[in-house]
Protein backbone atom coordinates (compact mmCIF):
# COMPACT_ATOMS: atom_id res chain seq x y z
CA UNK A 1 0.00 0.00 0.00
CA UNK A 2 3.01 2.56 1.01
CA UNK A 3 4.63 1.75 -2.30
CA UNK A 4 1.31 2.19 -4.08
CA UNK A 5 1.12 5.91 -2.50
CA UNK A 6 4.44 6.71 -3.79
CA UNK A 7 3.36 6.24 -6.94
CA UNK A 8 0.71 8.33 -7.01
CA UNK A 9 2.41 10.80 -5.54
CA UNK A 10 5.33 10.97 -8.19
CA UNK A 11 2.18 10.52 -10.60
CA UNK A 12 0.40 13.91 -9.46
CA UNK A 13 4.05 15.84 -8.99
CA UNK A 14 3.87 14.86 -12.96
CA UNK A 15 0.51 15.79 -14.07
CA UNK A 16 0.21 19.25 -12.06
CA UNK A 17 3.60 20.78 -12.40
CA UNK A 18 2.17 23.98 -11.44
CA UNK A 19 2.35 22.91 -7.68
CA UNK A 20 6.10 23.75 -8.28
CA UNK A 21 5.44 26.97 -6.35
CA UNK A 22 5.25 25.50 -3.17
CA UNK A 23 8.59 23.69 -3.82
CA UNK A 24 9.75 25.99 -0.78
CA UNK A 25 7.61 24.17 1.96
CA UNK A 26 10.34 21.26 1.43
CA UNK A 27 12.61 22.74 3.78
CA UNK A 28 9.94 22.98 6.55
CA UNK A 29 8.80 19.66 5.62
CA UNK A 30 12.17 18.14 6.26
CA UNK A 31 12.32 19.84 9.35
CA UNK A 32 9.39 18.24 10.70
CA UNK A 33 10.51 14.83 9.51
CA UNK A 34 13.48 15.13 11.41
CA UNK A 35 11.82 16.36 14.33
CA UNK A 36 9.51 13.65 14.66
CA UNK A 37 12.65 11.02 14.16
CA UNK A 38 14.61 12.79 17.04
CA UNK A 39 12.10 12.16 19.26
CA UNK A 40 12.36 8.44 19.23
CA UNK A 41 16.43 8.79 18.75
CA UNK A 42 18.62 8.30 21.80
CA UNK A 43 22.04 8.07 21.68
CA UNK A 44 24.14 5.28 24.18
CA UNK A 45 27.87 4.73 23.78
CA UNK A 46 27.28 1.23 24.40
CA UNK A 47 26.65 0.81 21.10
CA UNK A 48 28.97 2.51 19.00
CA UNK A 49 30.66 -0.25 17.05
CA UNK A 50 33.51 0.24 14.35
CA UNK A 51 30.84 -0.86 11.36
CA UNK A 52 29.28 2.62 12.26
CA UNK A 53 32.47 4.29 10.26
CA UNK A 54 32.51 1.32 8.01
CA UNK A 55 29.27 2.74 6.57
CA UNK A 56 29.91 6.33 6.87
CA UNK A 57 33.16 5.37 5.00
CA UNK A 58 31.22 3.72 1.83
CA UNK A 59 28.06 6.61 2.19
CA UNK A 60 30.72 9.14 1.19
CA UNK A 61 32.70 6.47 -1.39
CA UNK A 62 29.76 5.41 -3.31
CA UNK A 63 28.71 8.88 -4.39
CA UNK A 64 31.97 9.79 -5.53
CA UNK A 65 31.86 6.18 -7.27
CA UNK A 66 29.18 7.01 -9.50
CA UNK A 67 29.77 10.38 -10.39
CA UNK A 68 32.83 9.79 -12.01
CA UNK A 69 31.46 6.52 -13.29
CA UNK A 70 28.75 8.67 -15.11
CA UNK A 71 30.48 11.86 -15.42
CA UNK A 72 31.95 10.82 -19.06
CA UNK A 73 28.03 10.33 -20.15
CA UNK A 74 26.49 13.87 -19.04
CA UNK A 75 27.01 16.53 -15.87
CA UNK A 76 23.15 16.35 -14.82
CA UNK A 77 23.23 12.29 -14.56
CA UNK A 78 26.85 12.29 -12.53
CA UNK A 79 25.17 15.00 -10.07
CA UNK A 80 21.53 13.23 -9.88
CA UNK A 81 23.86 10.19 -8.89
CA UNK A 82 26.12 11.69 -6.19
CA UNK A 83 23.66 13.68 -4.45
CA UNK A 84 21.76 10.14 -4.39
CA UNK A 85 24.33 7.96 -2.84
CA UNK A 86 25.26 10.59 -0.64
CA UNK A 87 22.07 10.57 1.21
CA UNK A 88 22.58 9.30 4.86
CA UNK A 89 20.72 6.29 6.62
CA UNK A 90 17.00 7.20 6.54
CA UNK A 91 15.46 8.08 10.03
CA UNK A 92 13.05 5.13 9.12
CA UNK A 93 15.56 2.35 9.12
CA UNK A 94 15.42 1.88 13.03
CA UNK A 95 11.73 1.14 12.29
CA UNK A 96 12.35 -1.35 9.90
CA UNK A 97 15.18 -2.99 11.77
CA UNK A 98 12.29 -3.33 14.46
CA UNK A 99 10.28 -5.27 12.67
CA UNK A 100 13.18 -7.62 11.16
CA UNK A 101 13.85 -8.33 14.95
CA UNK A 102 17.19 -7.14 13.98
CA UNK A 103 19.63 -4.84 16.36
CA UNK A 104 17.85 -1.51 16.44
CA UNK A 105 20.02 0.41 18.81
CA UNK A 106 22.93 -0.41 15.65
CA UNK A 107 20.88 1.17 13.67
CA UNK A 108 19.85 4.37 15.48
CA UNK A 109 23.04 5.28 15.97
CA UNK A 110 23.78 4.93 12.69
CA UNK A 111 20.78 7.41 11.92
CA UNK A 112 22.47 9.89 14.02
CA UNK A 113 25.95 9.97 13.08
CA UNK A 114 25.56 9.40 9.39
CA UNK A 115 22.55 12.72 9.19
CA UNK A 116 25.38 14.81 11.59
CA UNK A 117 28.52 13.87 9.34
CA UNK A 118 26.68 13.89 6.23
CA UNK A 119 25.40 17.21 6.90
CA UNK A 120 28.36 19.10 7.97
CA UNK A 121 30.32 17.69 5.12
CA UNK A 122 28.31 17.71 2.24
CA UNK A 123 28.81 21.70 2.06
CA UNK A 124 32.00 20.76 1.52
CA UNK A 125 31.78 18.29 -0.87
CA UNK A 126 29.25 20.08 -3.78
CA UNK A 127 31.80 22.58 -5.00
CA UNK A 128 34.13 19.96 -5.66
CA UNK A 129 31.04 18.14 -8.24
CA UNK A 130 29.15 21.38 -9.43
CA UNK A 131 30.17 22.79 -12.58
CA UNK A 132 32.82 25.84 -11.77
CA UNK A 133 30.25 28.03 -13.98
CA UNK A 134 27.69 27.67 -11.02
CA UNK A 135 28.21 29.65 -8.25
CA UNK A 136 28.71 27.86 -5.07
CA UNK A 137 30.76 27.66 -2.20
CA UNK A 138 31.00 26.00 0.89
CA UNK A 139 29.48 28.61 3.16
CA UNK A 140 26.47 29.15 1.44
CA UNK A 141 25.25 25.55 1.67
CA UNK A 142 26.82 25.01 5.33
CA UNK A 143 24.62 27.18 7.36
CA UNK A 144 20.92 26.37 5.70
CA UNK A 145 21.87 22.60 5.92
CA UNK A 146 23.16 22.55 9.40
CA UNK A 147 20.35 24.66 10.24
CA UNK A 148 18.00 22.44 8.74
CA UNK A 149 19.18 19.18 10.76
CA UNK A 150 20.28 21.44 13.47
CA UNK A 151 17.09 23.01 14.58
CA UNK A 152 15.44 20.17 15.03
CA UNK A 153 17.32 17.96 16.83
CA UNK A 154 17.88 21.27 19.45
CA UNK A 155 14.46 21.75 19.46
CA UNK A 156 13.69 17.92 20.92
CA UNK A 157 16.19 18.13 23.39
CA UNK A 158 14.36 20.82 24.65
CA UNK A 159 11.34 19.30 24.60
CA UNK A 160 12.66 16.31 26.11
CA UNK A 161 14.06 18.38 29.22
CA UNK A 162 11.49 20.62 29.71
CA UNK A 163 7.86 19.81 28.31
CA UNK A 164 8.02 15.84 28.41
CA UNK A 165 4.29 15.93 27.77
CA UNK A 166 4.21 17.78 24.81
CA UNK A 167 7.31 14.97 23.58
CA UNK A 168 4.72 11.80 24.61
CA UNK A 169 2.04 13.86 22.64
CA UNK A 170 3.90 14.05 19.42
CA UNK A 171 5.80 10.72 19.65
CA UNK A 172 2.10 9.60 19.03
CA UNK A 173 1.45 11.96 16.07
CA UNK A 174 4.85 10.49 14.80
CA UNK A 175 2.05 8.43 12.04
CA UNK A 176 1.93 11.76 9.66
CA UNK A 177 5.54 11.94 9.20
CA UNK A 178 4.55 9.44 6.09
CA UNK A 179 2.63 11.70 5.07
CA UNK A 180 4.90 14.48 5.14
CA UNK A 181 7.07 12.92 3.63
CA UNK A 182 4.22 11.65 0.59
CA UNK A 183 3.58 15.54 0.23
CA UNK A 184 7.20 16.10 -0.36
CA UNK A 185 7.68 13.73 -2.70
CA UNK A 186 4.80 15.21 -4.77
CA UNK A 187 6.19 18.44 -4.72
CA UNK A 188 10.08 17.54 -5.68
CA UNK A 189 8.47 15.86 -8.61
CA UNK A 190 6.38 18.67 -9.30
CA UNK A 191 9.43 20.55 -9.30
CA UNK A 192 11.22 18.74 -11.60
CA UNK A 193 8.25 17.86 -13.87
CA UNK A 194 8.11 21.89 -14.37
CA UNK A 195 12.23 22.46 -15.06
CA UNK A 196 12.20 19.73 -17.71
CA UNK A 197 9.30 20.93 -19.05
CA UNK A 198 9.93 24.59 -19.24
CA UNK A 199 13.58 25.31 -18.37
CA UNK A 200 15.60 22.23 -19.93
CA UNK A 201 16.76 22.24 -23.22
CA UNK A 202 18.92 18.97 -23.07
CA UNK A 203 17.89 15.31 -24.17
CA UNK A 204 14.81 13.88 -22.34
CA UNK A 205 16.60 10.63 -22.31
CA UNK A 206 18.41 11.45 -18.76
CA UNK A 207 15.31 11.03 -17.29
CA UNK A 208 15.11 7.62 -17.62
CA UNK A 209 18.78 7.12 -17.49
CA UNK A 210 18.47 8.82 -14.19
CA UNK A 211 16.16 6.53 -12.97
CA UNK A 212 18.50 3.78 -13.95
CA UNK A 213 21.22 4.99 -12.53
CA UNK A 214 19.24 5.35 -9.04
CA UNK A 215 18.39 2.21 -9.43
CA UNK A 216 21.65 1.12 -9.66
CA UNK A 217 22.98 2.80 -6.38
CA UNK A 218 20.25 1.41 -4.67
CA UNK A 219 20.46 -1.91 -5.35
CA UNK A 220 24.56 -1.38 -4.91
CA UNK A 221 24.27 0.38 -1.65
CA UNK A 222 21.95 -2.82 0.16
CA UNK A 223 24.83 -5.19 -1.38
CA UNK A 224 27.63 -3.30 -0.21
CA UNK A 225 25.70 -2.44 3.27
CA UNK A 226 25.42 -6.37 3.88
CA UNK A 227 28.85 -7.17 3.38
CA UNK A 228 30.07 -4.08 6.08
CA UNK A 229 28.06 -5.81 8.34
CA UNK A 230 29.63 -8.86 8.65
CA UNK A 231 27.55 -12.27 9.67
CA UNK A 232 26.47 -10.80 12.88
CA UNK A 233 25.01 -7.42 11.59
CA UNK A 234 24.37 -8.01 7.99
CA UNK A 235 20.27 -6.80 7.78
CA UNK A 236 21.23 -3.39 10.29
CA UNK A 237 24.21 -2.46 7.81
CA UNK A 238 22.40 -2.97 4.57
CA UNK A 239 19.56 -0.84 6.18
CA UNK A 240 21.93 1.61 7.69
CA UNK A 241 23.56 2.15 3.81
CA UNK A 242 20.58 1.42 1.48
CA UNK A 243 18.03 2.66 2.95
CA UNK A 244 18.14 6.70 2.84
CA UNK A 245 16.82 9.81 3.83
CA UNK A 246 16.38 11.42 0.37
CA UNK A 247 14.42 13.64 1.69
CA UNK A 248 17.31 15.81 2.94
CA UNK A 249 19.10 15.63 -0.63
CA UNK A 250 16.30 16.27 -2.55
CA UNK A 251 16.08 19.27 -0.70
CA UNK A 252 19.58 20.07 -0.94
CA UNK A 253 19.65 19.45 -5.05
CA UNK A 254 16.56 21.71 -5.67
CA UNK A 255 18.20 24.45 -3.49
CA UNK A 256 21.65 24.57 -4.56
CA UNK A 257 21.92 22.43 -8.11
CA UNK A 258 18.66 22.33 -9.97
CA UNK A 259 15.40 20.22 -10.06
CA UNK A 260 16.65 17.66 -12.43
CA UNK A 261 19.31 15.96 -10.26
CA UNK A 262 16.30 15.85 -7.36
CA UNK A 263 14.81 13.02 -9.88
CA UNK A 264 17.77 10.97 -8.18
CA UNK A 265 17.07 10.87 -4.58
CA UNK A 266 13.22 10.79 -5.84
CA UNK A 267 13.25 7.70 -7.69
CA UNK A 268 15.32 6.14 -4.91
CA UNK A 269 12.38 6.78 -2.48
CA UNK A 270 10.73 4.20 -4.68
CA UNK A 271 13.23 2.06 -5.28
CA UNK A 272 14.02 1.49 -1.44
CA UNK A 273 10.57 1.13 -0.30
CA UNK A 274 9.61 -1.67 -3.13
CA UNK A 275 13.03 -3.21 -1.14
CA UNK A 276 11.87 -2.65 2.00
CA UNK A 277 8.80 -4.29 1.16
CA UNK A 278 10.05 -7.50 -0.30
CA UNK A 279 12.52 -7.56 3.29
CA UNK A 280 9.24 -7.66 5.39
CA UNK A 281 7.20 -9.86 3.34
CA UNK A 282 10.36 -12.84 2.82
CA UNK A 283 10.47 -11.98 7.49
CA UNK A 284 6.88 -12.57 7.70
CA UNK A 285 7.54 -15.81 5.28
CA UNK A 286 10.00 -16.83 7.64
CA UNK A 287 12.60 -16.55 4.64
CA UNK A 288 15.77 -14.59 4.82
CA UNK A 289 16.12 -11.34 3.10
Amino acid sequence: MKTFLLLICIALGIMIPQAHVLSFLIQYNLMALLLFAFLSLTLDRKIIRKNHFYILAANIAIPFLFYFLFKKFDSNLALAAFITGISPTAVSAPAVIYQLKGKVEFTTFAVLLNNLAISIIIPFLLPLVIDAKVEINTGSVLLPVIMVIGVPFLLVQLIRKFTPRLEKKLIQWQGAAYYILLFTLFLATAKATRFISADYEGPKLIVYLIALSSLIICLFSFFVGSRLGGKELKQEAMQSLGQKNNSLTVWIALTFINPLTALGPVFYILYHNIIISIQLYLHGKGLKS
